[in-house]
């Protein structure tokens, strides 16, 4: 039929004989729900099952049969009553649109979700962890953290402290022990093994300043102490007693 624009049209549905529709009811509380049935002439058997789900806390997530569906007046209808909360999806291994996905699908606000970036041998902008971890009960409010591979951290280094030339080798041995160095070689200008004890520092390999890491191999080259009555002046002895 040919109407204006704007008139009212009125749809008839059609519905088995001797029931009634099950009218909408999710989202209320099971009282409000009860009432409502009895509204629509339902005087059958009201069951209540607890449900996990995002909708609040003792709310009726979903009815059985459906909202709109037929049922015996004297039927059995089944209440699912929200527990307001669900096991948080395990995400882990997905990248973060992959991850927002399944949550919003599960039922979280997008606004729910924050990111982290961490340290990880993971794929950067891989989800390696969550807050709360999966499995654990979320509601509607949890704030959920995705914390995202970032890649492996970078080395930590340390920069070679400068070595004072003649100075004690001991101390300049203390000085790159304290720099927080574990792999030091102590050599003399020949490249053989020499103690610092009794020797003078030259120098390192590297130099100062260079950045290693704290277990990278560092070399104190030394020059041991001449004995006192080495050198030139036996030969001056010797020539005097002449």
């Amino acid at each position: 039929a040919q109407v204006p624009e704007g008139t009212a049209v009125v749809l008839v549905v059609g519905i088995e004989p001797d029931t009634v529709l099950v009218p909408n009811i999710v989202g209320l509380d099971e009282e409000r729900a009860r009432e409502q049935l009895a509204q629509a002439n339902f005087n059958g058997t009201i069951d209540t099952r607890q449900e996990d789900s995002l909708q609040e806390a003792g709310t009726v997530a979903a009815v059985s049969p459906d909202e709109g569906q037929p049922v015996d007046p004297d039927g059995r209808i089944t209440l699912s009553i929200s527990t307001g909360s669900i096991a948080l999806p395990d995400v882990t291994t997905r990248t973060e649109a992959d991850a927002r996905g399944v949550l919003t699908d599960a039922g979280f606000r997008d606004s729910q979700i924050t990111t982290e970036e961490v340290d990880s041998e993971q794929p950067p902008g891989t989800v390696v962890a969550t807050t709360p971890g999966p499995g654990s009960d979320a509601s509607a409010d949890t704030r959920i953290v995705l914390q995202l591979s970032g890649g492996p951290a970078e080395p930590e280094t340390i920069a070679v402290p400068s070595v004072t030339p003649g100075a004690p080798a001991t101390a300049a041995l203390t000085s790159l022990r304290n720099a927080g160095f574990t792999n030091i070689a102590v050599l003399d200008e020949d490249g053989a093994e020499a103690s610092p004890t009794d020797a003078t520092a030259v120098g390192t390999e590297p130099g100062a300043n260079t950045e290693l890491q704290p277990d990278d191999r560092l070399v104190l080259v030394v020059r041991p102490n001449t004995p006192a009555g080495d050198g030139s002046t036996d030969g001056e002895g010797s020539s005097g007693q002449n």
